[in-house]
């Protein structure tokens, strides 16, 4: 996937309705049983925001995936890649516990996806006009614990 697609989808999925007021959806769990198992077909379909899925602890469906990886089973981003380009906000939602998707492949040891969601970080850095340095701000974000995905 050419990265620089988020970008074109971020600005699709940025709406006028206020996050406050946005209803998070209880994930089924035939959607997290796909999500672990890196099913992205059964997400291609689904009109609400993938954002809005969630487990009662707040994991997105790229949570679930990055806990239960099996990294020996072919290319572990091609999920996570179709995923942020489907819903680019994902990159840095968080779940219960303050952790983002870089806390949570940082602590499993899944060195290309760390790789990947700094690059597409980095991508939203260079093509926004906010002048918000976007890498340097996820790697400092912190969980609960005041812990980087880094520490």
């Amino acid at each position: 996937m050419d990265t620089s697609n988020l970008i074109e989808s971020q600005a699709s999925m940025d709406s006028n309705q206020p996050e406050a007021t946005r209803t998070i959806l209880d994930m089924d769990p035939a959607l997290n049983d796909a999500a672990a198992n890196g099913k992205f077909n059964v997400f291609e379909d689904i009109q609400e925001s993938l954002d809005l899925l969630q487990t009662p602890i707040e994991n997105t469906i790229l949570h679930i995936y990055l806990t239960t990886l099996v990294t020996e089973l072919g290319s572990p981003k091609k999920f996570a890649e179709k995923v942020l380009h489907k819903c680019p906000s994902l990159l840095r939602q968080t779940n219960a516990n303050g952790e983002t998707l870089l806390h949570i492949a940082a602590r499993y040891g899944h060195s290309v996806i760390v790789d990947f969601l700094i690059e597409c970080a980095r991508i939203l850095d260079q093509d926004l006009e906010s002048g918000i340095e976007q890498v340097k701000e996820m790697l400092r974000m912190t969980n609960k614990e005041k812990d980087t995905a880094l520490h």
